[in-house]
C-alpha cells in the first residue's frame, strides 16, 4: 500500500492466530495493548524494544510474552505470521515495514494506515462472541464509541443465551438429526424468548426438541 491512494475498502476476516508468532515492534502504552489484545486470542507474542511498559515486563515476568531489550534488527521478524510496528520513531516503522514487506508477512503500522496491510478494528470480545468495529481508518474515534454502544446492548442474558444456543446446536448435531431437521429444530430454539430459553436451560431444550431422537 503506498501514499496517496484513495481509502481502501478493507475485507473483513477473522483469522486464528492461536499458537502464530506475533511480533509487536514498541514498548509503550500502544504496544502494550496490541500486546494483550493478541494475548486474548491465543497468540505467541515477542516484543522488540529497547524501553518497554511495567505492564510488558509483568507480561514477560508471568511468561505470557517474550521481550527482546534492543532496537528492531533485519532479521527480527523470521517465523512471524503478523507484525505489528508500533514505534514513535517513524524511521523505524519505515525498517520494519520494509523488512515485512521482503518476507511478505502482513503488518499494522499503528496510525499510518497508508502503510499497513491490515487494518484492527475496534473490539469487543466477550467469550465466543467477537464483534468487530471499523471505520476503515478514517475515523478511529468514531469507531471506538460505536464499541461502546455495541457493548452496552450486549448483556450478560444475552451472551448466556449465545453460550446457551452453541451448546444446544452441538447436542442438536450429534443426535443423528439430517441437516433439514436440524435447521427446523434450530430456528425454533432461536424464536423462542430469550428468558424462557435460559430458564429451561440445555436439559430442558434438550428434553423439549430431542425427546425423539
Amino acid at each position: 500500500m503506498t501514499e496517496g491512494r484513495q481509502t481502501p475498502t478493507y475485507y473483513p476476516l477473522f483469522l486464528d492466530i492461536r499458537d502464530m508468532v506475533c511480533i509487536v515492534v514498541g514498548g509503550g502504552k500502544v504496544a502494550e495493548r496490541k500486546a494483550r489484545m493478541l494475548l486474548a486470542f491465543g497468540a505467541r507474542v515477542k516484543v522488540i524494544s529497547p524501553q518497554v511498559t511495567n505492564g510488558i515486563l509483568r507480561l514477560r515476568r508471568d511468561e505470557k510474552v517474550s521481550v527482546v531489550m534492543r532496537e528492531f534488527q533485519k532479521g527480527d521478524l523470521k517465523g512471524a505470521g503478523l507484525v505489528f510496528a508500533a514505534t514513535d520513531e517513524a524511521p523505524v516503522n519505515a525498517l520494519v515495514r520494509e523488512e515485512a514487506a521482503r518476507r511478505m508477512v502482513p503488518i499494522n503500522v499503528a496510525d499510518r494506515p497508508e502503510l499497513c496491510d491490515f487494518i484492527v478494528p475496534s473490539i469487543i470480545k466477550k467469550g465466543s462472541l467477537v464483534v468487530a468495529v471499523s471505520t476503515s481508518g478514517t475515523a478511529p474515534g468514531v469507531a471506538k464509541r460505536l464499541k461502546g454502544d455495541v457493548g452496552r446492548f450486549l448483556s450478560k442474558e444475552y451472551i448466556d443465551h449465545l453460550s446457551l444456543v452453541a451448546r444446544f446446536r452441538r447436542a442438536l448435531h450429534d443426535s443423528g438429526a439430517t441437516e433439514k431437521e436440524r435447521k427446523a429444530v434450530l430456528g425454533e430454539v432461536l424464536e423462542m424468548d430469550t428468558k424462557e430459553a435460559l430458564s429451561l436451560g440445555l436439559r430442558g431444550l434438550k428434553k423439549r426438541f430431542l425427546r425423539q431422537r
